[in-house]
């Protein structure tokens, strides 16, 4: 017996918020657990950064893929450079980010979702994920939200057989990561 999914919208969004909370909550745990190893010798391969030179990885597919990846997020800014919108475009990070990188990233999954197994589908859903994670550009325990985040959007998939509460909640992350930054730097300036 197969159990269809009670996929109305309102079941739907607590669903989202509450995978949303599991972000925000692996968020905070990161920065909680980079604190602990600041001045130990794990820093330099845990504490969250971007890709130090010496700790760059070297793999041409993934590299193509992320290239490919910034070039697609990059046009609209142009756009929006071109027509004198303010230049750190918050509707790249908001809107074209989740959506372009929804597609790439949860996208076949969501169309082979039922075309093979749960723990195939599981197994390349999660590698994706971490695939996902690393074309941020982050290292050490910076990629434990973005992989949970990948995970989240990926059981949001499983649960409503839907694709859009997974881009909703890349939406929401983005939208509380910027709100996060915005604040930070009117904070700093005051």
């Amino acid at each position: 017996m197969t159990v269809v999914p009670n996929s109305s919208t309102s079941s739907i969004w607590p669903k989202v918020f509450a995978c949303l909370g599991v972000v925000i909550v692996t968020c905070g745990l990161k920065n909680y657990l980079a604190v602990l190893v600041t001045d130990t010798p794990l820093c330099p391969y845990l504490c969250p950064s971007m890709f130090p030179s010496e700790l760059h990885f070297h793999y041409p597919l993934l590299e193509t893929l992320f290239e490919t990846q910034r070039w697609v997020l990059e046009q609209p800014q142009r756009l929006a450079d071109g027509l004198f919108l303010d230049p750190w475009n918050l509707t790249t990070i908001l809107l074209f980010s989740p959506l372009y990188e929804e597609l790439v990233f949860r996208g076949p999954m969501f169309l082979a979702r039922n075309l093979v197994p749960k723990y195939l589908w599981w197994s390349i859903g999660i590698g994706l994920a971490a695939i996902f994670a690393l074309s941020h550009g982050r290292n050490g325990l910076a990629l434990l939200p973005l992989l949970v985040l990948g995970i989240c959007g990926l059981w949001l998939i499983a649960a409503t057989q839907r694709f859009w509460p997974a881009i909703a909640l890349h939406f929401l992350h983005n939208f509380f990561s910027a709100s996060a930054l915005v604040y930070h730097s009117l904070s700093l300036s005051d």
